[in-house]
C-alpha cells in the first residue's frame, strides 16, 4: 500500500485567495507555487518511480487529464 497525500503550505498568496473568498483558486495556488503538492504530483511520483501503474494512477486520480502519465 502507497500512502498518496497533498500538501498545502500557508503562504500570503493563499491567505488572500481564501479571504477574497475565491477558494476555487486554491489549486490552482498549489499547482503555480512551490509551496504546496498535489494528489495528481503523488500519483505521477509513484508511476515514475514504477510503484504503481500508469493505469491505476489514472484510476485513482481526481483530474485524469492533469496527470503527466496521462499524455
Amino acid at each position: 500500500i502507497k500512502l498518496t497525500y497533498e500538501i498545502l503550505e500557508g503562504t500570503l498568496p493563499l491567505a488572500n485567495i481564501i479571504r477574497s473568498g475565491q477558494e476555487h483558486m486554491v489549486l490552482n495556488e498549489m499547482v503555480n507555487s512551490q509551496h504546496g503538492s498535489t494528489f495528481n504530483d503523488q500519483l505521477d511520483d509513484l508511476c515514475f518511480k514504477m510503484l504503481i501503474t500508469a493505469d491505476q494512477a489514472i484510476a485513482y486520480s481526481p483530474d485524469p487529464r492533469s496527470l503527466k502519465v496521462y499524455r
